[in-house]
Order: structure tokens, then sequence, then C-alpha cells
């Protein structure tokens, strides 16, 4: 054998043995968490990829995002009516465009006995408005015709003070298609000659409704 042949014999063995030992070195980085950009061997630089393509994805258009609209109704707060519990005549509006109206209760009591009796125990205290289609309450007699009301608001019964009353009633409402040019009468709950001497009021909120 050549002295030529010898020499690539040995060029050969020592490439093999150089990319063996490359692979070693390579393995034991990773289990390191190491992650070279490229190995020099001699005459020959290998690249080592530091990352690797990512498959494309696309979110789908039914996904809400942060910048989503909320869910739910859009109300239009269209002011706060003041129904008082002295006053037999109730309070009037008018329907200003059809469609959607909720009567929402926002505060205030009313008590139907002379407010001296609060500290006796007696439950004389109510949030209970009723809604009337047209300009007045209905009425038999001395009784309130309650069945034959539009809406009964925050009927939550009788309580020993305002606040215990008002808390009953918070977070509550009701919705009704309504006409334009309807008129609604809102008035408290008592007999129909014993309102003069009931102290206090409920605050009511009413909002057009968009769903």
């Amino acid at each position: 054998m050549s002295l030529k042949e010898k020499l690539d014999i040995i060029i050969k063995l020592l490439t093999i043995v150089g990319m063996v030992g490359l692979g070693c070195v390579f393995v034991y980085m990773l289990t390191l968490g190491l992650r070279p950009s490229e190995v020099d061997l001699g005459p020959i630089v290998y690249q080592v990829p530091t990352s690797f393509p990512q498959t494309p994805f696309a979110i789908p258009e039914d996904v809400p995002t942060s910048t989503s609209q909320p869910l739910g109704p859009r109300l239009e707060s269209l002011g706060v009516v003041q129904v008082f519990g002295n006053s037999n005549q109730g309070t009037q509006i008018q329907i200003s465009k059809t469609g959607i109206y909720r009567f929402s209760y926002n505060s205030g009591a009313y008590a139907v006995y002379p407010i001296s009796e609060e500290g006796s125990g007696s439950k004389i205290w109510l949030t209970s408005v009723l809604v009337f289609e047209g300009n007045r309450a209905l009425w038999d007699g001395r009784t309130i015709r309650d069945r034959d009301a539009l809406l009964k608001l925050f009927d939550t019964k009788y309580w020993d003070k305002a606040e215990n009353a008002g808390n009953s009633a918070k977070g509550q409402y009701l919705e009704i298609q309504l006409a334009e040019g309807t008129i609604l009468t809102l008035v408290a709950v008592d007999h129909l000659d014993s309102y003069n001497d009931n102290p206090g009021q409920v605050f009511v909120d009413i909002y057009f409704v968009e769903y």
C-alpha cells in the first residue's frame, strides 16, 4: 500500500471520529439546556438550528376577544320618576317611541301609616308601585284595582323599616313592550282616602331597551 493510500485512510478515520465526537458533544449540550448556533470542526462549519418553524393558526371569528362588545341589551336611560307615597293621583309619563321599556328600582320606600308607628314593630313600609295605562289609577270604591294594573313593580310586601324595604327591592325590574304615545300612571298603593299622611317616595329608573 502506498503512502498516499495510507494517508487517505487516516484522514477518513479522523473525519469519522470527529463526526462521532461532534454528535456526542451536541447531545450533551442539549441535555444541559445549551443550544449552539454553529460548530467549527477544522475546515467544516456545521450550522445548528436554534428555533423550529411553527405552524400558523387562525383565530375563529366567533371567539370573543378583549375588544368584543359586551353581551346583553343596550339600555338608554330616560331618567328617574318619583312616585310619592302621599298621592293617589300618581305620576304620569308618556311614551315617546314604540319599543321595549324597563322599569327598574332605584331607591326609596313609603309608609302607609303615620311614621310614629315605625318603632312599634309594625310593618308599614312598602316599595310597591302600580302602573296603569291611562292618565289615572283605577279604583273599586276605596280599593285600588291592582288586578287591572299593567305592571306591578317592586312588590316585596311590608317591612318594619324603610331601609329594609329598600334593600328588598334592589335589583328588581320589569320590561314591557309599549307603543308611542301611550300614557302611563305610576302610583303608590293604599286606600283612596288614606294617602295624605303617607311619608316617603319611590324612585324608578326608566330605560329604553334594545336587544
